[in-house]
């Protein structure tokens, strides 16, 4: 029994370097393009995220004034938003306190 081997060209064997370096540039080029847009989208997530807290604080201490008339004190600061003010008039009528 006699084995035929297929005769492939040479030219189907593989991948020239121009062909490979055209797909590098187009490769490069994509990247060029798309990398500052996704680069850019972590500095607006931030804004972002700051914006929403500062709604979320503002929130805190307009709820923290209904409750109990005034807002907190610059010694009292941010954290009498998250505990039970002392001898205010929430205690008395059973208010809530904003966490």
């Amino acid at each position: 029994m006699t084995t035929k081997h297929l005769s492939t060209p040479q030219s189907s064997r593989g991948f020239t370097l121009i062909e490979i370096m055209v797909v590098m540039v187009i490769l490069g080029l994509l990247v060029a393009v798309v990398a500052p847009n996704i680069m850019g989208r972590s500095d607006q997530a931030k804004v972002t995220v700051a914006e929403t807290q500062l709604t979320n604080i503002s929130k805190a201490l307009d709820i923290y004034r209904l409750d109990n008339s005034h807002y907190p004190s610059t010694q009292q600061g941010l954290e009498a938003l998250s505990s039970k003010p002392t001898g205010s008039q929430s205690q008395k009528t059973g208010a809530r306190t904003v966490i």
